[in-house]
């Protein structure tokens, strides 16, 4: 119910959801075509350090509530999981190239 909630939750998940796509494409592209897109992680990276610092600093201003704060916790979880995925497709596919 929370609006502002509810665009983090959209960013966070279209966040997540480049990550897998860029670590699937690092690994099939390291396998095919040498580690050409391993640099690809440090944009990921720069942003995913940016956009945590500008985004805790608004949940630190957002009240919510238990229920919504579960949420909020598990997509940031699921955001960084998701870098870290990307980051290991780094070592993937180095090892291949």
């Amino acid at each position: 119910e929370n609006r502002k909630l509810r665009f983090i939750i959209k960013y966070f998940r279209v966040t997540s959801i480049v990550h897998i796509i860029y670590a699937i494409l690092d690994v099939v592209a390291g396998i095919f075509f040498g580690g050409i897109l391993c640099i690809g992680i440090i944009p990921l990276a720069l942003h995913l350090i940016v956009s945590s610092i500008i985004f805790f600093n608004r949940f630190d201003r957002i009240r919510l509530i238990e229920s919504e704060q579960k949420i909020e916790d598990y997509w940031t979880a699921l955001e960084i999981g998701s870098f870290i995925i990307a980051f290991l497709s780094v070592i993937v596919a180095a090892m291949f190239a």
